[in-house]
C-alpha cells in the first residue's frame, strides 16, 4: 500500500478558510473559485493536487484526484495559469 503524501499546513489551511459553494449538480459537490480567497494558498493547492493525486475517470474524462480528510479534491484539467475552481466531495459520496 502506498504511504499517503503529507499535506502541509499551508494547504490545511487553505482548506480551512476557503469559502465552499454547494451545487445543484446531479452528482452534488462544492467548489471554491480562485477569485473568494487566498490566491498563493489556492495554487499551492492546485499543484499538490497535479503532484501527490491520482487518476481516476468519471463520466468517461480522467480527471486528477486528491483524498485529504473525509473530502476528495479535484479540479476540471485546464492548465494551473487557467484554473478557476477546486472541486470538492465526501469521499464516501464517490
Amino acid at each position: 500500500m502506498a504511504t499517503p503524501t503529507p499535506i502541509p499546513d499551508s494547504v490545511l489551511t487553505f482548506i480551512a478558510a476557503a469559502r465552499w459553494k454547494a451545487t445543484q449538480h446531479v452528482k452534488a459537490h462544492e467548489y471554491t473559485h480562485r477569485d473568494w480567497g487566498d490566491v498563493d494558498g489556492f495554487y499551492e493547492f492546485i499543484k499538490l493536487i497535479r503532484a501527490a493525486g491520482y487518476d481516476a475517470k468519471f463520466q468517461g474524462r480522467k480527471y486528477r484526484y486528491l483524498d485529504v480528510g473525509e473530502f476528495t479534491y479535484w479540479t476540471m484539467g485546464a492548465p494551473i495559469d487557467y484554473t478557476i475552481i477546486i472541486n470538492r466531495r465526501l469521499k464516501s459520496a464517490m
